[in-house]
């Protein structure tokens, strides 16, 4: 018999941007500037009226759904501070309850990159 780690489904409300940009600028100090750029790229360029996101340590989990399942239709981003680079892993839900919580796109790009790749993605998908 197939063991099914994640029994589906399981959702989190989405936060106001602001509220996501708040949350990392109180609770990190000022390291995760590279996040808040992102975050304010967002509300800046109106991506902000059709993405819904939460937080969840120190990942962004975005989708178009203000009810988020983080295992389906979700891009979770994060930034390696150690690293000093991008992750970004799209989670499409096509796999839905049959893996353990791998996703469907992952990608790592360089500091440089995280707007561009975030709307290059948005836009490839059609968000």
């Amino acid at each position: 018999m197939k063991k099914v780690v994640y029994n589906p489904p399981w959702w989190a409300k989405a936060k106001q941007w602001s509220e996501i940009n708040e949350y990392f600028e109180k609770y990190f100090s000022g390291l995760h500037t590279e996040m808040i750029k992102l975050i304010e790229h967002i509300q800046k360029s109106g991506l902000s009226k059709r993405l819904f996101a939460y937080t969840s340590m120190d990942k962004l989990i975005i989708s178009i759904y203000e009810d988020i399942d983080p295992l389906k239709e979700s891009l979770h981003i994060t930034f390696d501070l150690k690293e000093n680079h991008w992750i970004f892993e799209y989670f499409g839900g096509h796999l839905y309850g049959q893996i353990e919580d791998k996703p469907e796109f992952y990608r790592v790009y360089n500091k440089e990159q995280g707007i561009e790749k975030l709307e290059s993605f948005i836009s490839k998908i059609g968000w």
